[in-house]
């Protein structure tokens, strides 16, 4: 990764290798990469029949996505479609749609809107402002000291699904305000070790309506998630999430494998598994 001083910091995947470099970004924090999403279906495929078989359709698409927070500590998310390859089509199932396709996604100021390849706005709808002010103080941090410390925690709390300043102190208080026998809606603690804890949330937590079990792998010593499932209120496997993370110095997240088991009229088990692989990622602090 490379920190670049005067006005603007930048970190880039050679940090031990360069020196400092120049970059113009925009607002306090500017965090940009590129992904692959591509999806396929593992399974005992050939004994389904052929219209089950038609829906299961490989596919892959690659995205640029642009993360910008403001000193008032809301983003925006902009997300380019670059590229979109969807395997077989099956001509039966194509409706016609004269509609342009979408290429860049925008969230910010409490909308998400659909642009087109001119920069035509093609709709939005109001969504929830994207708050991430308790990050500044974190980000204020690492301009002042440089450290590959300060920027390692800075990029676990943005690249983990679980984001908690002080997981510890975080695992004291589960311990000190619950008892043994625990309320569904509770964190609850599965498993500990000195690396590594298991923690069971209802989903309910997160948004509230929603049904469902969350279970938790996180690396303590690093404060990253490892690993997610998430069940159903009988416990049935909706979602298999596993985070994979470069070997660097300066650790950042650079692949999701995501599995989530189909439920078909045949008695056939199969997988839709969704792969992104994220690169290029480049980080500018103002």
């Amino acid at each position: 990764m490379v920190l670049s001083g005067c006005s603007q910091e930048v970190i880039t995947d050679d940090y031990l290798d360069k020196g400092i470099e120049q970059s113009s970004s925009k607002g306090l924090l500017q965090v940009s990469w590129e992904s692959v999403i591509s999806t396929d279906y593992q399974g005992n495929l050939d004994a389904l029949n052929e219209n089950t078989l038609s829906s299961m359709n490989p596919s892959e698409e690659k995205q640029r996505v642009e993360f910008v927070l403001f000193e008032t500590g809301e983003a925006r998310l902009s997300i380019e479609h670059l590229a979109k390859n969807e395997g077989i089509k099956i001509p039966h199932e194509d409706l016609p749609d004269d509609r342009s396709p979408v290429k860049k996604t925008v969230i910010y100021g409490g909308e998400i809107s659909w642009y087109d390849g001119s920069g035509v706005l093609l709709g939005s709808e109001s969504v929830d402002r994207l708050d991430y002010s308790s990050w500044i103080s974190d980000i204020k941090q690492i301009k002042e000291t440089n450290s590959k410390e300060d920027i390692n925690r800075a990029l676990r709390n943005f690249q983990s699904q679980f984001f908690k300043v002080n997981l510890e102190k975080f695992l004291e208080n589960i311990k000190a305000n619950n008892p043994i026998v625990r309320e569904i809606e509770e964190f609850q603690i599965l498993e500990e070790n000195e690396t590594y804890v298991t923690i069971r949330v209802d989903l309910a937590q997160f948004e509230p309506g929603q049904t469902g079990i969350n279970v938790m792998l996180i690396d303590k010593n690093k404060n990253r998630m490892v690993a997610n499932r998430i069940y159903t209120e009988g416990y049935e496997i909706l979602q298999t999430t596993y985070y994979g993370y470069s070997k660097k110095d300066i650790e950042t997240l650079d692949a999701i494998r995501v599995e989530e088991p189909l439920l078909l009229e045949e008695p056939v088990e199969v997988t839709k598994v969704t792969l992104n692989k994220i690169s290029n990622l480049n980080i500018s602090l103002n």
